[in-house]
């Protein structure tokens, strides 16, 4: 994989900003042209308004790498136009989350939907408050589930559950399906704060250096949720930051 060319950004990171037109301009104007799509972006009661941004992001020359976080229930009616999307846009994986009440009628129906749409699911880590940000509980749920389900490993969120990314990626070694590249600082009381990467308790280069001898294939999606409003000089900073180190 050449993460030069793979680097995408998310685009909650835009989700004061509705319109797919003006989201493909903040994407080009961070310096990459792939894009994680979060749900805040699509409207999943119309296929029609799904591949009105679809359309819209390709003609800027945007590349949906992505989709998620997206919650599933275990329910074909209800989940099955996350996938279809994913099959209309030309992506390959879609980041979850579920109850643990729906936890079984979701492996079947996603493995079932994964299986006949050619996709990949990746459970995402969303910190320690969060009962799937617990990564005793992530590595049970992998060692009892066939491979197309995956881990996206948000590293600002690993830091809030108290774990290192490096080590977490390398010990999900090929369950490693996506990433969201994110850094947080904390305060006394434990609350987090988005800032750029590098800038917090990641440590970048040696978690690019792990993304590299795992052979990582996934989306590669920096996240910054800081400065809603205007989102892009942090995230250009971002992005040159991983270039340089890549």
């Amino acid at each position: 994989m050449d993460f030069q060319q793979e680097l995408a950004v998310k685009s909650y990171c835009f989700r004061e900003f509705k319109d797919a037109a003006t989201l493909a301009k903040m994407v080009l104007d961070c310096g990459v042209n792939r894009l994680d799509i979060s749900r805040c972006h699509l409207d999943f009661t119309s296929r029609s308004a799904q591949q009105k941004v679809i359309d819209t992001l390709r003609s800027a020359g945007i590349t949906i790498v992505g989709l998620g976080v997206v919650t599933l229930q275990g329910d074909e009616a209800a989940d099955r136009p996350f996938f279809e999307f994913c099959r209309m846009a030309g992506c390959r994986t879609i980041s979850i989350s579920f109850e643990p009440a729906a936890w079984a009628k979701v492996i079947e129906v996603a493995g079932r939907l994964c299986g006949e749409l050619d996709m990949r699911c990746a459970i995402h880590n969303h910190g320690g408050h969060h009962w799937l940000g617990n990564r005793t509980i992530l590595k049970h749920l992998f060692d009892t589930t066939p491979n197309w389900l995956g881990l996206c490993l948000d590293t600002a969120w690993a830091l809030d559950a108290g774990e290192d990314p490096v080590a977490w990626a390398r010990s999900a070694g090929p369950r490693l399906t996506a990433t969201h590249l994110k850094d947080f600082v904390f305060d006394r009381a434990g609350t987090p704060t988005d800032v750029v990467l590098g800038e917090g308790g990641l440590n970048l280069p040696a978690y690019i250096a792990a993304l590299r001898e795992l052979n990582f294939d996934g989306p590669l999606a920096i996240e910054y949720e800081g400065d809603a409003n205007d989102p892009v000089p942090a995230l250009r900073q971002c992005v040159q930051i991983v270039r340089k180190l890549l």
